[in-house]
């Protein structure tokens, strides 16, 4: 029964990746494979070192988050005193605070002592003193020693528990609405050609994001003189590995601007997770790309330009030097353009928020990308590798090749990543007041998806 189970998998898992190469050097670092298929043909195949799973983080509402304490109560020997801890998110669940950045205590505390605790100093059975009981407190101070996207508990040290007398929290957001940016809708052009001056101006675009490339130039002369902000625009994957078409990309938007400033900034479009041994080299091709991000926020800011960079709204559950990834893209940026690819409004701007609220502490600018052009579905089909289940080959065992076991299946819509067929769902979004001051506008996806 066994060797049947055996053989039955191992023709399932060659029906299912016929016609596919595998890079046997990426198959021998990875655990699982993921098939993906559009429109009945494979796409791509991704190589894992672990199945991806999504973040467990509570995601409440933008505006306001509220909780009523449940204190447990413990002692330390020898102390006398009283520490109290409040779940913020229940077992093997995180609370994203960094969508907010204030914390507001109501009620009492007499002579109490206030900590948090995150994922990593939950894990250590550790907290984070803040200090002294204040009703009011500051988050952003908060963000360089404890990660607020994976908060647990509350915790509170007091000489008795009848001195604790919390009644609620809130995690809201206060900003100062007269910082808001002046909004300046945008739009990404991967061809000089395909400029339309008049659909520019009917959807009331003020910024052109411009690839670098044929014709570049005198497009961008044209858009300037028109009163468009022009940005150079280039980016591919492998420049993490060989930068040195970025560099020439930059220097001639550098040469463009020699006599007055007809280009104001420099964009990267690079997304390393494309690539397909991304997951199993993660750290180093992370590490790659923040290093050419921050030379490149150097070479722009030396010659006046401002540094912008495209990444996904997903880098924030990437890490780097054990923080967001997303932090140190915007730390080392004068902007981002998130691609936030959805098709509902309130799930953009859910998706949109930790970055939003993390640049308005850090005083720089985030756009939000939104698609309008057609996806197709994509179908994915997920195999682990078993090296202990031996293979079969023309009825004989083979320990030397490989088995791929089945595991799931599962298809992501394109109508939930793109506004090409919700375009009232669209003007919802375009019509929102987004409080963040860090939020320069939309960012359209591209000019074909404007009509």
């Amino acid at each position: 029964m066994a060797l049947r189970t055996t053989l039955t998998l191992f023709i399932l898992f060659g029906l299912s990746l016929s016609a596919v190469d595998l890079d046997t050097k990426l198959l021998s670092k990875s655990h699982y494979i993921d098939k993906v298929t559009v429109n009945g043909s494979v796409a791509y195949v991704r190589y894992l070192r672990n199945k991806s799973s999504d973040e467990k983080i509570i995601y409440k509402d933008l505006d306001h988050a509220y909780f009523k304490p449940k204190w447990n109560f413990y002692t330390q020997p020898n102390k006398s005193d009283i520490i109290a801890v409040s779940e913020l998110a229940p077992t093997d669940r995180y609370f994203n605070g960094a969508l907010y950045n204030t914390l507001e205590l109501e009620g009492e505390c007499h002579d109490c002592t206030i900590a948090l605790a995150d994922k990593r100093l939950f894990e250590k059975k550790d907290n984070y003193i803040i200090g002294a009981f204040q009703k009011s407190i500051d988050l952003d101070a908060l963000r360089t020693n404890i990660d607020l996207r994976h908060l647990k508990y509350l915790v509170v040290l007091a000489k008795s528990a009848s001195d604790i007398k919390l009644t609620s929290l809130h995690f809201l957001n206060h900003f100062d609405t007269k910082k808001l940016q002046h909004q300046k809708p945008a739009v990404w052009v991967w061809r000089a050609q395909d400029i339309d001056l008049d659909k520019l101006r009917r959807h009331h675009i003020k910024r052109v994001y411009l690839q670098v490339g044929k014709g570049f130039e005198a497009a961008a002369k044209r858009l300037y003189k028109n009163g468009y902000e022009v940005f150079g625009l280039d980016g591919d994957p492998h420049h993490i590995f060989n930068p040195e078409a970025l560099y020439k990309s930059l220097e001639r938007v550098i040469r463009l601007n020699h006599d007055r400033p007809i280009v104001s900034g420099f964009q990267i479009d690079v997304e390393p997770h494309v690539l397909k041994s991304f997951d199993i080299n993660k750290a180093l091709y992370i590490d790659q790309f923040v290093s050419l991000v921050k030379k490149l926020h150097t070479l722009s800011n030396d010659k006046g330009l401002c540094f912008s960079v495209v990444t996904p709204f997903w880098y924030d559950a990437l890490e780097f030097h054990k923080r967001a990834l997303i932090y140190t893209i915007i730390d080392n940026s004068d902007e981002i353009v998130l691609m936030s690819y959805r098709s509902h409004p309130q799930e953009v701007l859910n998706i949109s928020s930790d970055e939003l609220s993390y640049g308005s502490y850090r005083h720089k600018v985030v756009y939000i990308g939104v698609e309008l052009m057609p996806i197709v579905d994509e179908q994915h089909e997920l195999f682990i590798l078993d090296k202990t289940v031996p293979c079969i080959v023309e009825k004989h065992m083979n320990d030397r090749c490989i088995t791929l076991l089945p595991q799931q299946k599962y298809r992501i819509k394109g109508s939930n990543l793109s506004f090409h067929d919700a375009p009232q769902r669209l003007e919802d979004l375009l019509s929102r007041e987004i409080q963040y001051p860090a939020f320069g506008g939309f960012v359209f996806h591209h000019l074909k998806g404007l009509h």
